[in-house]
């Protein structure tokens, strides 16, 4: 008996060819999928490399000649010399803008991503075309990748303390509502030029209005920002004058505490100072050198002229009922551990030294923190208390940084403004009138920003 019909004759045949065809593609999908898998990865190399050498050739050609990115029509020579190695390194892993098998974008800004519109990074963009061997079988004659570097392009400046900041809260935490920065009384704050930095993470109240009916207005103008580490980080319950919330930025990046920033005691705190020069029956000259405390007590002058220099003293005062002049320019007051400042009447018009050879230059005081604790890994003790009390005739110029001094500003600024910058461990403004502030870089301590890249994305 039979067991295959005529018509069942072939089939073998017609699977195995079936089978054949399903085997070459997926042997083509493999063998073309490697390939532009390849070239990904070889490209992306090839970026990456790329917009690092360019980063390198700008920052060189900047550090040796200068940079002019003024914005012009013109391109800069660290430009031109940018593209060339961005182009060099690309066509040394066989990429170049030939537009047939490659091309490749140069932007300064970055175009797209998260650094689009900052001149801080160079962006890469490798385009690739792939010819494919199996997969033209199905009329997929080329293949095509896009890769992106983006690398960081930092020149070397100098920038402002503390982010350029013109109040610093620097206390890190706290368990409750005391205070870390408290904006208080119903004077009218304004910041021109710089912004307000608290540092503390508690959620609830790092920066708060202190006391009911808070009517105050704090303005921020000129390019300053309200960053805050805790999140949302402030309690505007008792404000009833002009906060608005949506000009704070919560969850900032913190700053170490206790500060990295710490200044070295002046050479005059091993010497007591020379002898004052009468000038006249009212006014006096004081000297750099080693003081308990400025103006020294036991002298009554109407007027203390501080010659330029650097004062060591335990305190800095000044009597409310006092109506005397201290006058300085060019001058740095280091204020020992333990000590303190306050500044409650008379005229004080002084402002830090300006040569930009000089250590301290921007530093108007510095409160000396003491030692920090191994054990708790912070100063020891409690915070000292630090007022300024003003009255419209001060005049600082000058960074005051005091960080683990509570500081307090009341009463109100002069028309030229307290062109200070304040760093303090808290921070509390309690004027009643107008509150001035002027935030000149220039005028302030700056910290050396050294040349930097690398490949950010």
């Amino acid at each position: 008996m039979k067991t295959n019909s005529v018509s069942e004759r072939g089939q073998v045949l017609v699977l195995i060819a079936l089978a054949i065809i399903g085997l070459v593609g997926i042997t083509g999908v493999a063998i073309d999928g490697s390939t532009i898998l390849a070239d990904r990865r070889h490209a992306q190399n090839a970026a990456d490399t790329a917009a690092l050498a360019g980063a390198l050739a700008y920052i060189r050609d900047c550090q040796s000649t200068g940079c002019d990115d003024s914005g012009g029509s013109e391109i800069s020579n660290a430009e031109t010399l940018m593209e060339i190695a961005v182009l060099d390194l690309a066509l040394k892993n066989g990429y170049e803008r030939d537009l047939l098998s490659s091309d490749i974008d140069i932007n300064r800004p970055p175009v797209s991503g998260p650094y689009s519109g900052d001149s801080e990074y160079l962006q890469v963009i490798i385009y690739s075309t792939v010819p494919t061997t199996f997969a033209r079988v199905v009329g997929v004659n080329e293949l095509h990748n896009r890769v992106e570097a983006v690398s960081l392009l930092q020149e070397e400046g100098w920038d402002g303390i503390f982010g350029g900041n013109a109040l610093v809260e620097l206390k890190p935490t706290s368990a409750n509502c005391s205070g870390d920065f408290v904006f208080a009384g119903s004077a009218t704050v304004t910041l021109d030029g710089g912004g307000v930095y608290v540092n503390s993470d508690n959620d609830t109240c790092a920066f708060q209005c202190g006391g009911s009916g808070t009517s105050g207005t704090l303005n921020i103008i000129n390019g300053g920002n309200f960053s805050i580490v805790g999140d949302p980080g402030y309690t505007l319950d008792n404000c009833s004058g002009g906060i608005n919330p949506s000009d704070i930025t919560s969850g900032a990046e913190p700053y170490p505490f206790p500060p990295e920033l710490v200044l070295e005691e002046p050479d005059e705190c091993s010497f007591v100072h020379p002898a004052g020069t009468v000038v006249d029956p009212h006014t006096i000259t004081l000297h750099p050198g080693l003081y308990i405390s400025l103006p020294p007590q036991g002298m009554n002058y109407d007027k203390y002229i501080m010659e330029p220099g650097n004062y060591c003293v335990s305190k800095v005062y000044k009597d409310g009922g006092n109506n005397s002049i201290i006058i300085g320019e060019d001058v740095f007051i280091y204020i020992q551990s333990g000590g303190d400042f306050n500044i409650t009447g008379g005229s004080v018009q002084i402002d830090a030294p300006s040569d930009p050879d000089d250590p301290y230059k921007g530093f108007l005081m510095y409160v000396d923190p003491g030692p920090v604790d191994p054990i708790t890994g912070t100063y020891s003790g409690n915070p000292a208390n630090c007022t300024i009390t003003g009255n419209g005739n001060h005049k600082f110029t000058g960074a005051i940084y005091a960080p683990y001094c509570s500081v307090t500003i009341n009463g109100d600024s002069g028309p030229e403004g307290i062109r200070a910058q304040i760093i303090a461990y808290e921070l509390k403004l309690n004027g009643n009138n107008a509150l001035y502030f002027l935030y000149d870089e220039d005028e302030m301590p700056q910290e050396y920003t050294p040349p930097a890249t690398g490949v950010a994305q």
